[in-house]
C-alpha cells in the first residue's frame, strides 16, 4: 500500500525532504524524497514496505523541509 504526501512550495523553487522518523525523532528510518522543488503542489508517493529492515506497526513521524521551512506530523502505519 502506498501513502501521499501532499506539500506546497511558495514563490521559487526549493529544496525539499522528506523523511520518516521514529517517534522519538532521534532516529531517521528512511528519506523518502530529496530533491528540487518548483512552486506549486506536489504529492509524493510512500511505500512503507521498500523501508530497509522493515516497519513495524505503529505511529512513526513524517519530517517534510521546503526550504527553511520545515513540519512534522505523525504517520499511522498498520501493515
Amino acid at each position: 500500500m502506498t501513502y501521499s504526501i501532499p506539500f506546497s512550495v511558495e514563490e521559487q523553487p526549493r529544496l525539499c525532504l522528506i523523511e520518516l522518523l521514529d517517534l522519538s525523532q532521534q532516529n531517521v528510518l528512511a528519506e523518502i524524497y530529496r530533491g528540487e522543488c518548483q512552486p506549486g503542489t506536489h504529492s509524493i508517493e510512500f511505500d512503507p514496505s521498500t523501508v530497509d529492515g522493515g516497519l513495524e506497526a505503529g505511529v512513526y513521524i513524517i519530517r517534510l523541509h521546503v526550504g527553511e521551512h520545515s513540519e512534522s506530523y505523525p504517520f499511522r502505519y498498520m501493515p
